[in-house]
C-alpha cells in the first residue's frame, strides 16, 4: 500500500514540475512580438538608450559577410577599419562605447529604482 501511495506522490509532483516547465516556457515566448515574415522576435531593447546603442552596434557589423562563413570579419571588419582610419589604440572605440553604455544604463537603472521605491 505504502509503495503505491509513494509511486502516486511521485508521479503527482512529476506531472506538477511538467506543467511548470511548460507554462513558464509559454509565458516567456508569449512575451515575443511577430517580426517580418511572419516570425516571431523577441524583443530585447525597451528603453530609449537600449535601442540607440543596438543601432550603433548593429551599423558596425559587415553584413556583406555571412556570419556563418566568417564571424570574426562579420562582427570586427567594419571597427578595425574604423580604428585603421582614426589611428586610435586598437578597440579603443569599443571601449569607450561600452563605458558610456554601461554608465548610461547604471544612469536608467537608478532611475527605474527610485521610481519603485516610491510607489
Amino acid at each position: 500500500m505504502e509503495r503505491v501511495a509513494l509511486r502516486s506522490t511521485i508521479a503527482s509532483f512529476v506531472v506538477l514540475v511538467i506543467f511548470s516547465l511548460a507554462l513558464s516556457l509559454y509565458m516567456l515566448t508569449s512575451r515575443a512580438t511577430t517580426g517580418s515574415g511572419g516570425r516571431r522576435k523577441q524583443v530585447l531593447c525597451t528603453t530609449i538608450s537600449c535601442r540607440h546603442y543596438a543601432n550603433l552596434l548593429s551599423a558596425l557589423v559587415n553584413e556583406s559577410i555571412s556570419p556563418c562563413d566568417d564571424l570574426e570579419a562579420f562582427a570586427c571588419s567594419k571597427w578595425a577599419s574604423r580604428v585603421a582610419s582614426e589611428r586610435g589604440p586598437p578597440f579603443g572605440y569599443g571601449s569607450a562605447l561600452m563605458g558610456v553604455m554601461l554608465a548610461d544604463w547604471f544612469a536608467e537603472f537608478e532611475v527605474h529604482r527610485s521610481a519603485l521605491s516610491l510607489e
